[in-house]
Formats: structure tokens, sequence, C-alpha cells
């Protein structure tokens, strides 16, 4: 079973495929299997498809290429696991469930939570390439709002070393609080995806005992060939050093022979003078008041009644924040809806409705956004960047009919805009043609033709058919 996850240059999802086997044509055009709405996609762009449970992919001579992770291909490419396919402004990345028992059983590394929702949970790295995001086919599924959908890769080496690389995250990816592109990983490492923090654990290495120094072996006599005075290397406690006097004999020692009787004379009167202030305490220094009881601390109801009580008034909360939310989104207030729906993240941070809907709301409100500027510009006779910012909004967006209409309207003032370049031909203004007819381009770039005329006026620029301005 293969998984096909498509991420558009927002890094939202923008479609999902599961197939067995089988042949999918990638383009703009509706005839494909799998379209990609974009001006930078060709209409038969590439072929995916599958032989003896391999996938791969085939570049069909489009203009703007197929890379894999970050390198163009100019033939028949084998997809490996979780590699990443890039299509205009699209990110593909397969997965494949076709991976060893032997491999499956393996533990890589272990990613530890040590906040938020996460603290103490582990993460069992078990496939030699494993996505993290919050997508529901990553090997690592981390649900926070900070986690883009498909936020990193972590890649085990043919050397063992483990890597991590951002895959164009929102929020970043760090180690050790540095943010990274790629980065490779040691023991113990602390990884951020986003907000959500975790300790990498190797367990090779934990399992590692820690080397210890060899210790060089003590001389028995003191020959001059022991450790300086001061030396840390060496345990020095207890044991006094022998020095040698001019004729190369041990020099005698000085002072008390027994030390340690001194100390036991002492440690017995110590221990003799606290046994007499035990049983004399009164005595001496008085009976003590009794202590004071202290303030009643009143305990907090924990009991089962109790606490299915607050889970029950915690989901009624939850629903209630849902449904608001749903209106808003109704009414296209994407502001306080998006505000709605944090609080019910706030309150069940793995709630996947939610997170879906925030994903979403972002998406509409910026197509919203694009829509509006694109007017003015309209307005302001800028048709050509107008144009370009409507065709930025995807065919599956709730703004798309009207950005349709507003498209349908520029093209309309072709006519008006090719009459325009050619009254400046007529008069000499060839750059004040080109202009024109390069916002035309843009307005309606189908049009092959445009192309042809700016061609011809710009072998004319720097001869006399053309005025300099």
């Amino acid at each position: 079973m293969f998984t096909l996850i498509i991420e558009d240059k927002h890094g939202g999802i923008a479609d999902e495929y599961s197939f067995e086997e089988g042949e999918f044509y990638i383009g703009r055009s509706h005839n494909s299997d799998i379209i990609l709405p974009s001006d930078n996609v060709s209409r038969r762009h590439a072929r995916l498809y599958t032989a003896d449970g391999r996938c791969y992919v085939e570049d069909l001579n489009s203009s703007n290429g197929v890379f894999v992770n970050g390198r163009r291909i100019h033939e028949v490419y084998q997809i490996q696991r979780s590699a990443q396919i890039k299509i205009g402004d699209y990110y593909l990345h397969i997965e494949s469930d076709s991976e060893s028992v032997a491999e499956e059983e393996r533990t890589f590394c272990r990613l530890v939570g040590r906040n938020l929702a996460f603290a103490n949970q582990v993460f069992r790295v078990q496939r030699k390439v494993s996505l993290v995001g919050r997508g529901k086919d990553c090997s690592v599924t981390v649900i926070d709002p900070s986690v883009s959908r498909i936020h990193g890769k972590l890649t085990v080496e043919r050397s063992g070393s483990i890597t991590l690389e951002d895959l164009k995250s929102s929020n970043g990816t760090f180690v050790n609080d540095d943010r990274i592109d790629i980065a490779t990983l040691n023991h113990r490492d602390v990884v951020r995806f986003g907000n959500v923090e975790f300790l990498l654990e190797i367990p090779d290495a934990v399992d590692r005992p820690p080397s210890r120094p060899a210790v060089a072996p003590r001389e028995r006599t003191g020959t001059g060939t022991g450790p300086a005075p001061g030396d840390r290397r060496y345990a020095t406690v207890g044991v006094q050093p022998a020095y040698e006097d001019d004729w190369g004999a041990p020099a005698r020692r000085h002072g008390p022979r027994s030390p340690w009787m001194i100390l036991s004379v002492v440690g017995a009167v110590i221990v003799l003078a606290a046994i007499l202030i035990a049983i004399f305490n009164k005595d001496i220094f008085g009976a003590s008041e009794p202590a004071k009881p202290g303030p009643v601390v009143e305990q907090p109801d924990t009991s089962p009644d109790r606490e299915a009580e607050e889970r029950e008034r915690k989901k009624k909360e939850i629903l209630a924040l849902i449904d608001m939310g749903n209106e808003r989104v109704k009414n296209k207030q994407w502001d306080l809806a998006l505000e709605t729906w944090n609080q019910v993240v706030d309150r069940d941070p793995l709630n996947a409705e939610a997170q879906k809907a925030i994903n979403q709301i972002k998406v509409w409100k910026r197509d919203k956004d694009l829509l509006d500027e694109a007017r003015k510009l309209r307005i302001d006779l800028k048709r050509g960047q107008a144009a370009k910012l409507l065709r930025e909004i995807a065919e599956a967006s709730i703004y798309w009919e009207e950005a349709r209409g507003e498209l349908a309207q520029l093209i309309a003032s072709k006519p008006t805009m090719l009459m325009n370049a050619d009254n400046k031909l007529r008069q000499k203004d060839c750059e004040g043609a080109l202009e024109e007819l390069k916002e035309v381009q843009q307005v309606d770039p189908r049009d092959t033709s445009i192309l042809d005329q700016i061609d011809d006026i710009q072998k004319k620029l720097g001869t006399r058919k053309c005025n300099s301005r």
C-alpha cells in the first residue's frame, strides 16, 4: 500500500491518495488523474506508477521539471521511502507500508517529550526514514498548532548516524535551540518542532557503558618515578608520600606515630556528650512548648463522580465552541472563527477537527486577502499584477468563483490593452508598447501570439523605428 500526500506552497495538505498499484498522470489538466492547479504545472507534467512493489516517477518533458529531494530528474526515478517530490508549487510525499519486520522491530532512536501535552510521551523511531508532523500518515505524529502537517524528516544513514531535516515548516526545526535546515543528531540532543520539545535518546549510546580512563600502576617504593606531589590524577588521601634523602634512602617520617588513637578519643568524648544532653535535656534547656496545629487544608474532591462531572463539563464546553466556530466559518468571520477554534485546541490539543479547521481557515483568509488586493489593483489599472494574485487562489477555495469572475473581467479588457499597445507602437513608443503587451501576457498567459509580438518589438529597440525615452 502506497500513500501520496500533496502539500501546497503554504504548508497545507491539498490532497491525499492511497493506492496499491497502477499508473497515474499528474498535471493541471482536468483530464489528469492527480490534478495540481497551478500555472507552473504543465497540463501533462509527470507520470507516477508502480511495478514489483516499488514506486516510480517520470518527467513528461514538462516546462518546469520534476525535482526529487531538491534535484531535477531527467529519467525514470525510483522513489525511496519518504522522498520529497516537487512539482510546480506542490510537494509530494510517498509513504509505503512494505518494510521488513526486522526493521520494524528495531528502534533506531527515541523522542521523549519534554513539554506541553507531550511531556514524558515516548515516540520510537523504527524506520530508516520517518516523517514528523501533524499529518496522520507521518511516522511520528505530533498534533500541535505550531507543528506543520509535514514538518521534518529523520533519516538513519548507512553509517548509523541519524540526521534531521526541516521540510520547509512554518515555525522551524531546532536542535539545542539552533534553527536548522539539516543536522546530524547526537545522544541526548534537545530537538524542537515548532513549540514541541523532545529529548533524543539513541539506544546504542544509552546501553554502551561509559569508558573508564586507564590508571597507571602505583609504585611500591619511592624511587622518584611516582606522581609528583599535588598531581590530581592520583588519589592521595590517607597516603603519605615517600621522599628520598641526599643518599637515596627513604626519609624518615616525623610527627605522631598513631594519629588514629587521638581521633578515637575525640570521637568517644563527642558521643558521651550527646548521650548526656539527651538524658538531661529538660533540666538543662527547659521543657519545649507543644507544637501548634497547622491550618487545616481542604483536600480537593478527587472522587470518581467529581472527575466524571468535570469531564462532562469540559466536553460540553468544547462542543459549544465547535458549534460557534462552525457558525463563524459559515459567516466568513475568519478572525473570530480562528480565535474560537484555537480555544478548542487549548482545551483539547489532540482534536483533529479543530486542527483541520484552523488550517482551512488560514487558507481561506489568505484567499480573501488576495481577492481584495487584486480588486484594488484592477481599479488602479494594474491588470497584470491583479491577474497574478487571482491565479494563486486554488479551485477548491470558496473564493474561486469570485476570483474567476474577476479574471473574466480582466480578460475582457484585453482588446483595449492591445489597442493601447498598438497606438504606442505607431507613435514609436516601443518601450511603452512593450510594457502594455507584457501586462496582456500576464492577464492571458495562454495567448502565445503575445510572446511573438513582444519578440518583434524587442528586436526594434535601439533602431530608428523606436524613439528613445
